[in-house]
């Protein structure tokens, strides 16, 4: 159906490399652009290389101090799952989580991004400002390095040769009072190609506030991404006002020359470009302003390890960065109670509590009360008994009662609605809630 003659799994490098010195195939990981274009026929190919199982090809890691190892096959929606990426290279993270849907997020590959060489490639941008190198191998010279910003050679296009494979991403620690951060338009909010991209990287010097060095590259302006150097040189040196962002992004503006096309015309291109780059830097400044701290958090039994403003509360820390969202977040001032959560043993508000504020303490959210993978008595009762309707409300209401049969094992029901007093339900009455409880507590039901 596509017009193949072969298909093959090399095992090892060695193996791939020798299948692309025959000219047999092209590699592909995802295949999330080489099916599209084959089916389209607006590409052909001898036959395709499965490179997923090379040894390492999919492989990431990474530790503070040591920055960012991303092997060439790896899916994208597993950085974007990683509270350890998410948290120290924002613009990266930004621009993942606009590539497609979580559904091709999971099969394409951060590497494919790079190698399809698309001017409006989303990761191309946060990537060079992160000042990322790419590594490959291939051509019988061994293993060779570039920076990303240098990768490419023209409009689908880069400088690999056809018997080179990619094979991994470096990126180095973020730099103390840096922030980036990476933006773009499209008409609509998901599954659309930017008609402009942009990401921008500040670092501030810390005795005299002024800039020590600024990055800011774009996508979609050009036969390839490229760096607003002119922009950049502007900011250098200066307090970062917003007069002086402003400034560079008009600069930024008026160093591209992009074309019109059916996503855009050029001079509405030069328009988001102007107000892309004033976004990002005035984001990435203010991000390298805050002053980022380390926490070790005992949640569930377990020990988390994030990165988080002392100001945060627990509550944004659990949804956006350790992913336990259990908790819910309502009015998020401490009226609703779909926030609670337990703090040594008592239950708490933890849209209103700071991280910095649980440091060596004990906290207990919703997905640790199941135990043995069975879920808790009273989420028993209250499935069984009618006692949740929308749910929203729920995980707040069974960690106030789970609070309170730990106190009293044999509440009264007059106790548990007192327990229950500081977590609303908006769907109904409390009868149902109310007996569950009683039935969770085995305590008479009126």
């Amino acid at each position: 159906m596509l017009g193949l003659e072969g298909y093959y799994e090399p095992a090892s490098i060695d193996e791939a490399l020798d299948i692309l010195r025959r000219g047999n195939g092209k590699p592909f990981a995802g295949g999330t652009d080489v099916f599209i274009n084959l089916r389209r026929r607006t590409v052909t190919y001898k036959g395709l290389v499965n490179i997923k199982r090379l040894p390492g090809i999919a492989d990431w890691s990474t530790k503070p101090g040591e920055g960012l190892h991303i092997g060439a096959a790896t899916p994208f929606r597993d950085l974007e799952s990683s509270p350890s990426v998410t948290q120290r290279y924002s613009a990266l993270a930004e621009s993942i989580r606009v590539i497609g849907s979580v559904q091709l997020r999971n099969m394409a590959t951060i590497g494919g991004n790079l190698c399809n060489a698309s001017p409006a490639a989303d990761s191309a941008p946060a990537l060079i400002v992160s000042k990322a190198t790419v590594t490959f191998t291939g051509n019988g010279e061994g293993t060779r390095s570039c920076l990303v910003e240098q990768f490419f050679s023209g409009h689908g296009r880069s400088i690999l040769d056809p018997d080179e494979l990619l094979l991994s991403l470096e990126i180095p620690e973020p730099e103390s009072d840096s922030g980036d951060c990476f933006q773009r338009f499209t008409p609509r909010g998901a599954l659309d190609i930017a008609v402009v991209s942009a990401a921008s990287r500040v670092t501030l010097d810390r005795s005299s506030g002024r800039v020590q060095e600024a990055v800011i590259a774009l996508g979609a302006v050009a036969p390839t991404p490229v760096r607003a150097g002119k922009a950049e040189d502007a900011l250098v040196g200066h307090e970062p006002t917003p007069d002086l962002m402003a400034q560079a992004a008009k600069i930024a503006r008026e160093e591209c020359n992009p074309i019109s096309d059916i996503r855009g015309s050029a001079s509405y291109r030069q328009a988001l470009i102007e107000v892309l780059v004033r976004r990002t830097l005035e984001q990435a400044e203010e991000r390298a302003r805050t002053q980022m701290e380390h926490y070790s958090l005992k949640i569930n039994g377990n020990v988390y390890e994030t990165d988080a403003e002392p100001f945060e509360s627990l509550l944004d820390v659990l949804r956006e960065k350790l992913r336990l969202t259990g908790s819910k977040k309502g009015c998020d001032e401490g009226e609703c109670g779909a926030c609670t959560a337990l703090l040594d043993g008592k239950p708490v508000l933890s849209c209103i509590l700071l991280v910095s504020d649980v440091r060596d303490r004990e906290v207990l959210t919703i997905e640790g009360l199941p135990q043995g993978g069975e879920p808790h008595p009273i989420q028993v009762e209250m499935t069984e008994r009618g006692g949740i309707q929308c749910g929203y409300c729920t995980p707040g209401i069974i960690m106030s009662a789970y609070a309170l049969l730990q106190e009293n094992p044999r509440p009264s029901e007059d106790e548990i609605r007192f327990a229950i007093a500081g977590n609303i339900c908006r769907c109904t009455g409390y009868s149902k809630i109310v007996e569950a409880l009683q039935a969770a507590a085995g305590t008479p039901i009126r």
